[in-house]
């Protein structure tokens, strides 16, 4: 009976995380053409309810995206790859003052309520690696060894 109830609890368990996927005829209108709109040229779109948010994972090119879409089709949070050309001076100036022997690996802007942070991922040789927080004033927030 024991095992029974649990098999019974772990297929509720992964019926309720597929139950969260969605495919694209399932999204409303309004999401659906401001994302279209905004990203035509996106490739391997994969659409999911997270709380009361549409989110969207993507690429362009060789970048990750990730946005999270009001019912509305506002985009409140964009999340996306960048190259290292896009960070901004001020960024890009502290980490070789502070980190002089590393190099940039991988840029990640946020951009919520209009304001943009970035995390940038460095690393010196194959072992030592840190993931550095901006926000969009170009302070450094947290610097974390990897």
């Amino acid at each position: 009976m024991k095992t029974l109830k649990i098999a019974a609890v772990l297929a509720l368990a992964g019926f309720t995380t597929q139950a969260q996927d969605l495919k694209t005829s399932q999204l409303p209108a309004k999401v659906q053409g401001a994302f279209q709109k905004a990203y035509p040229q996106a490739k391997d779109v994969d659409w999911e309810m997270k709380g009361e948010y549409y989110k969207v994972e993507f690429d362009i090119g060789r970048f990750d995206h990730e946005i999270s879409y009001d019912a509305n089709g506002t985009a409140v949070r964009v999340e996306k790859e960048v190259a290292v050309t896009e960070l901004p001076n001020s960024i890009a100036s502290a980490i070789k003052k502070a980190h002089p022997d590393y190099k940039i690996d991988n840029v990640e802007a946020t951009q919520v309520n209009g304001k943009t942070s970035y995390k940038v991922e460095i690393e010196q040789g194959l072992f030592k690696e840190r993931k550095l927080y901006f926000d969009g004033n170009g302070k450094l927030v947290s610097d974390l060894e990897d």
